[in-house]
């Protein structure tokens, strides 16, 4: 896997999680501890809701037993810093793992949340994830060797929105474990495309984003704003660009295979109105796949000499 740019932010979680192992010349593989990760999955309880409108109106629904691969390091420390993994709109990738091993290369345990293939979960939607994370964190913070007091959220395209507010204190309160937090948040490509109300309002731990300018499905320009807002609070919040970088540039598997996308709403604005329904700002109603700013679904093929995805079947 490159590391040209991605690797960023794995330093950036280093000192967030007062890690000394990684140094900002060197790459995962050359501050490896020595022999593979010890991998397992292990499962915990969660609630799952259908759609955003219920998670804003602090609904409660069924109970739901998901679960995550478990990456703990090999050394010989007794408890370690933690990252739990939020994947994006298409599940859990290869290149998820791959980071979750890297993060072991350098003493961070990660957990890699599995919030779409387990049987009984009712969503595939942005923020009712949260409460996974949510969950994910309380189940963490009682391992035996995990550090609960450096445990960091990290999130990948529609899981990056779900770093994004995951430290408002509104959604914690509705959702949030009582006795446990997150140290830090970190946000890749996230998709920023949803205002809502009291999101200013934060619980004031450090947020790190990193986002390519040429990304056409999470587009950065959303990203920009929520910063600009959040850093007006106080809040340490930056906003790494990467220049002509696309959408999922940390997945090596994507120039051969392409992606499939859709339908994907990554150009659409969505806004919470006062009574909590969740609306298009386009059209002011409930989103749907037929709203104009939708993207209709497609297969994309990575152009290696332009850095560009080109749709592959043509649009109706």
């Amino acid at each position: 896997m490159q590391r040209f740019v991605p690797y960023l932010w794995v330093l950036s979680l280093c000192t967030l999680l007062s890690v000394t192992a990684c140094g900002s010349n060197e790459t995962a593989d050359e501050t490896a501890s020595g022999g593979l990760p010890r991998t397992e999955v292990l499962t915990f309880e969660t609630m799952t809701l259908a759609l955003n409108t219920q998670f804003l109106r602090g609904e409660m629904g069924p109970s739901a037993q998901i679960w995550g691969e478990w990456f703990l390091p090999t050394t010989m420390a007794e408890r370690f810093p933690a990252a739990i993994l939020m994947h994006g709109s298409t599940g859990v990738q290869n290149f998820h793992r791959q980071w979750a091993s890297d993060l072991n290369q350098v003493g961070i345990a990660a957990f890699v949340v599995d919030s779409f293939t387990p049987p009984g979960v009712a969503t595939t939607t942005t923020l009712p994830r949260l409460i996974d994370a949510y969950q994910a964190l309380a189940f963490l913070t009682h391992h035996p060797r995990i550090d609960a007091s450096r445990i960091a959220l990290i999130g990948w395209s529609q899981g990056g929105a779900v770093s994004l507010y995951a430290g408002m204190r509104r959604f914690q309160a509705m959702y949030g474990p009582a006795n446990a937090a997150f140290v830090a948040y970190v946000g890749i490509y996230a998709a920023c495309n949803f205002t809502v109300l009291d999101e200013t309002q934060h619980d004031g731990r450090p947020m790190r984003m990193f986002h390519g300018t040429a990304d056409t499905q999470a587009l950065i320009g959303p990203c920009r704003d929520d910063v600009a807002r959040l850093q007006q609070t106080g809040l340490d919040i930056t906003l790494t660009e990467l220049p002509d970088v696309h959408h999922r540039y940390d997945d090596p598997e994507i120039p051969t295979t392409g992606i499939t996308v859709g339908p994907s709403s990554g150009h659409c604005t969505f806004l919470e109105s006062p009574n909590h329904q969740l609306v298009n700002e386009e059209t002011g109603q409930a989103p749907t796949d037929a709203d104009p700013c939708v993207v209709p679904t497609g297969v994309f093929q990575y152009n290696l000499s332009t850095h560009q995805y080109l749709r592959q079947n043509p649009l109706p």
